[in-house]
């Protein structure tokens, strides 16, 4: 004879429902024996079993239950011992073993919600101060100003394009100021401003408008026109401003494709200056023989074109910038010297102080012969040659 323990036996049935609910039911293949894990508690919940377990034995081996407002899920099984079937049949409510599931799902959620709140809040965060400049920067461009724009972006575009047509507006005048300011600062060199500078001053400001300064020989030319009242029917009085700026051209033209470095000055008055400027190692006969060509083909084109006669007088060679105003000086000086009778004329200073003296000897001579002129003769009606 064999005794069980009917306690620990439920026990163990208990171990099939670990949800700490539902229902276990162990009995034998013909009915006669039952034991439930309630202790007979829910007959009606082991008479729902059976009854279901009838329905479903041949077909699977595990089911769903609905018995008072609850779902079951059952599942059975059968085993054999001591020459007798066995069949145990579990329940346990679908809440009971949904509820981990469910439980880590809130969780999920909960967590999910919480960092998408946090996303959603570092974003406003983050956005508010990316967008904290480009407010600053709107406010800035229109100002007071209320304009209809869709977003910041079409007003910047707009603002760029104001910017791009100024930028090109200004780059334009721009272009257009650097000979004017050359002309300027080379007709104030000429005309000794620049005294009070030091030399290096001066070069430095020659470099900024395109000019090498160092180690470089500078020579000034006078050109001189007369015959301008001869002009009757091409010019009227009072044209003598535009002959002068002709003139300019004409001498402009010539050196702008002979000579690396040369810069005219226009003064308006029927005279126009050359300044010219040579490496140191240039040598001087060459440069003065081709300094005579040019000359001659300045005279002949100013002959040809504007049918007036040409006084050119070239200076001498200075190393130093600051003396290139007594340059100019000296070759407007030299002007003074020309012969009245010839029409072209070619004088170098270099050349002048012999010449000079005999300009002087002529006058005197001439002054003395004036006391000795009979006096039916009026000394002053004849032409000097």
């Amino acid at each position: 004879m064999a005794t069980i323990n009917q306690d620990n036996l439920i026990k163990m049935l208990k171990t099939l429902t670990p949800y700490n609910e539902g229902e276990t039911l162990l009995m034998t293949g013909d009915g006669g024996w039952k034991l439930s894990s309630d202790r007979g508690a829910n007959s009606e919940l082991d008479a729902a079993l059976e009854e279901e377990f009838s329905k479903h034995s041949s077909k699977a081996e595990s089911f769903l239950l609905d018995f008072n407002k609850t779902t079951y899920s059952v599942s059975y099984g059968k085993f054999s011992r001591l020459g007798t079937t066995w069949i145990y049949i579990s329940a346990a409510p679908l809440t009971s073993v949904t509820a981990p599931v469910v439980q880590v799902s809130k969780w999920i959620l909960i967590i999910s919600i919480t960092a998408l709140l946090l996303a959603l809040l570092m974003s406003w965060f983050v956005s508010h101060r990316i967008y904290s400049p480009v407010e600053r920067l709107v406010r800035s461009l229109s100002g007071d100003k209320s304009e209809e724009l869709s977003d910041e972006f079409d007003l910047f575009e707009k603002r760029w394009n104001d910017l791009s047509r100024e930028s090109e507006t200004l780059r334009s005048k721009l272009s257009d100021q650097p000979p004017a300011l050359r002309e300027g600062f080379f007709l104030q060199l000429v005309q000794g401003y620049f005294l009070s500078y030091q030399e290096s001053d001066i070069r430095e400001r020659m470099k900024h408008y395109g000019w090498h300064a160092d180690d470089r020989q500078f020579v000034a030319l006078m050109f001189q026109l007369t015959g301008f009242s001869s002009l009757e029917g091409r010019f009227s009085s009072g044209d003598e401003d535009l002959v002068t700026f002709t003139a300019a051209n004409i001498i402009e033209e010539l050196t702008r494709t002979q000579y690396e470095q040369a810069e005219v000055i226009n003064f308006h008055n029927l005279s126009v200056g050359l300044l010219l400027s040579f490496p140191s190692g240039h040598p001087t006969g060459w440069v003065e023989n081709d300094l005579t060509r040019f000359c001659e083909e300045a005279i002949q084109a100013i002959n040809r074109i504007l049918k007036m006669q040409v006084t050119v007088s070239v200076s001498k060679w200075t190393y130093a910038v600051k003396q290139i105003p007594h340059l100019f000086e000296e070759a407007r000086q030299a002007l003074v010297y020309r012969d009245l009778l010839d029409n072209n004329q070619i004088i170098k200073t270099e050349h002048l102080s012999g010449r000079a003296r005999s300009w002087k000897a002529t006058i005197l001579l001439r002054w003395r012969k004036k006391s000795f002129t009979p006096s039916g003769t009026d000394w002053r009606r004849r032409r000097w040659s």
